[in-house]
């Protein structure tokens, strides 16, 4: 997973297509290959008849995971994308937080190339910090997680 983001940082407003689905493909995989492993890590961890907390806690993990992701995601890619568009798009006001809010401001439709350029720097920043974080988060486990002797 880890690896499929930090792919994803390293596109450009210029880059292949292929490249793009490169980095979805290994996340994608990276998360399809984890998320039954450490379902089965849970279950297997208690007894049969806590198999209902045993789900309720795959539930929480995976929801609040889900939403802190999207969180610290977001909030990234907002804050790198608004700081570098254009000073013209913001108006003196708060500046558009999404690529599609910037090319429907003023001025936004000649501010295109910018626009497009800001987006991808943004992506270009957050996609390697999810990454570490992965990996951080994923050696945290490995050296947590019992050992069967």
């Amino acid at each position: 997973m880890a690896g499929g983001l930090a792919v994803l940082g390293t596109i450009t407003v210029d880059g292949a297509y292929a490249h793009y689905a490169l980095g979805i493909v290994l996340t994608a995989l990276g998360c399809g290959i984890a998320t039954p492993l450490l379902s089965e890590a849970i279950m297997n961890a208690l007894p049969p008849e806590r198999a209902g907390v045993g789900s309720g806690l795959q539930s929480l993990a995976r929801e609040f995971g889900s939403a802190l992701g999207i969180a610290v995601a977001g909030s990234l890619i907002t804050a790198t994308f608004t700081a570098r568009l254009p000073a013209s798009l913001g108006g003196g006001g708060d500046p558009p937080s999404t690529p599609a809010a910037a090319l429907a401001a003023p001025g936004g439709e000649g501010a295109e190339p910018a626009i497009v350029q800001a987006f991808t720097d943004a992506i270009g920043h957050t996609m390697p910090v999810l990454a570490g974080l992965v990996t951080a988060a994923a050696v945290t486990l490995v050296r947590w997680f019992p050992r069967e002797s």
